[in-house]
């Protein structure tokens, strides 16, 4: 059995007795006012001006109606001018995951809009490359069936695709080709902070026995062997790769378990336990070597939201609530992070968090901030009200912010480049 403390190392060629059930995360407006705590800085806060609950007096995340965002949405007229000329619908139909590439875009025409080769995946599993709003060039075709999920490295050069079939596939962007690297055993992969590498976890139930086996391959090459790391007795993980010599094991959230999150240390073979929390997940930064840590409160509508070190140690509070698929790191300053942090929400009473928001039964509108961690600065960059956007699987490069808006799966642009005129 694993001791959770915190300094304690297990070798892996051990049989390790972990219990981690869970499918969820939460959410809330818990502050009256979006603010950084920073612990070294003896608990100042640095407030927005926007309070997250109250405008005016009135408290934002409520409504008249339970019925659903759906129910009424009409698409909205966004090519207008100011704030709203920088939102661009970028494909005019439901995408089902897409990804950016790290080096700048090729130079073409002066008026070009995307300052990075974006690429994308539609509901047939075919892969587009974006030449300019609505101008894309098919790349590649599969057989696997609708995409469900899909990860990319940080150089944008390689993505890992789940489908709806059970299959779990490499594509490679330069040979435009697909691999095959395994079937529904497959419950979660990482990339190395390089990309020449992925992990991934195996997970084997048979009756009361079960097994999760982490492994790695070598994508330097089609024929390397994979390469076992260790084989343990859990269920329920996710997987991140934030080190060249580490992984994390990380629960999967729910506000009715409290998960337990692992370090496992490729050079030593040793596993520690790092911290638990209900509710819990992590988003990292390799560039920053920082992470923003989601866990419940005690309450199934409110969140805490911390930053937290290579080793999950709490650095800042950040007094507002929102979900690990809504927050982004900088793709290029080192400790900035942007996060659409919802102010509405088309339900507030009876909410199961994030269960409801992962089955769609409950909308929220968002604006979204730039938040610089070092200097503690909260910077809103979009806030109309008069759009409805739900933002998910953030994206930054070149001070362009992609994501796909909830309420119609299409992937949005928000452009807040020097080269978009005010």
């Amino acid at each position: 059995m694993l001791n959770n403390k915190s300094g304690e190392k297990i070798t892996l060629i051990l049989i390790i007795l972990v219990v981690a059930i869970g499918v969820g995360v939460y959410f809330a407006l818990r502050s009256s006012k979006i603010s950084i705590t920073n612990q070294q800085q003896g608990g100042q806060s640095f407030s927005t001006p926007y309070s997250s609950r109250e405008r005016s007096g009135e408290e934002v995340l409520s409504t008249s109606s339970e019925k659903s965002f759906l129910d009424t949405y009409e698409e909205e007229d966004i090519t207008l001018t100011g704030n709203k000329a920088k939102l661009v619908i970028l494909v005019d139909g439901a995408v089902s995951g897409f990804w950016v590439a790290s080096q700048p875009k090729e130079e073409g025409s002066q008026n070009q809009l995307l300052l990075s080769d974006i690429f994308y995946l539609n509901e047939k599993g075919e892969i587009f490359k974006l030449k300019e709003p609505n101008q894309a060039e098919s790349i590649a075709s599969s057989s696997f069936g609708r995409p469900l999920r899909v990860i990319q490295n940080n150089q944008g050069d390689r993505v890992a695709v789940q489908f709806d079939s059970g299959t779990v596939a490499l594509f490679d962007v330069k040979a435009k080709s697909w691999q095959e690297l395994g079937g529904k055993e497959i419950t979660d992969i990482s990339f190395s902070p390089d990309g020449k590498k992925v992990a991934f976890l195996k997970e084997e139930i048979k009756e009361s026995d079960v097994k999760t086996s982490i492994f790695i391959k070598d994508l330097s090459s089609s024929k390397q062997p994979l390469t076992l790391v260790a084989s343990l007795k859990i269920v329920d993980f996710n997987l991140l790769w934030p080190e060249n010599n580490s992984l994390f094991l990380l629960p999967k959230p729910s506000y009715f378990f409290r998960g337990q999150a692992w370090k496992v240390d490729l050079k030593s073979k040793t596993i520690t336990w790092l911290t638990a929390g209900n509710g819990y997940s992590l988003l990292f930064s390799s560039l920053a070597n920082l992470g923003l840590q989601f866990t419940s409160a005690e309450k199934k509508s409110e969140m805490s939201v911390t930053v937290v070190d290579s080793n999950l140690k709490k650095l800042a509070d950040l007094s507002f609530s929102t979900f690990k698929e809504k927050c982004a790191f900088s793709s290029s300053e080192k400790e900035v992070a942007y996060c659409a942090v919802p102010y509405f929400a088309n339900k507030t009473s009876d909410l199961t968090l994030p269960d409801d928001f992962y089955k769609k039964g409950v909308y929220f509108k968002d604006r979204i901030y730039k938040i610089d961690l070092k200097n503690s600065v909260v910077e809103s960059i979009f806030n109309l009200e008069d759009v409805s956007l739900d933002a998910i699987y953030l994206k930054e490069k070149n001070q362009q912010l992609f994501f796909i808006n909830r309420y119609d799966d299409k992937l949005y642009l928000y452009d807040f480049s020097e080269k978009v005129s005010e």
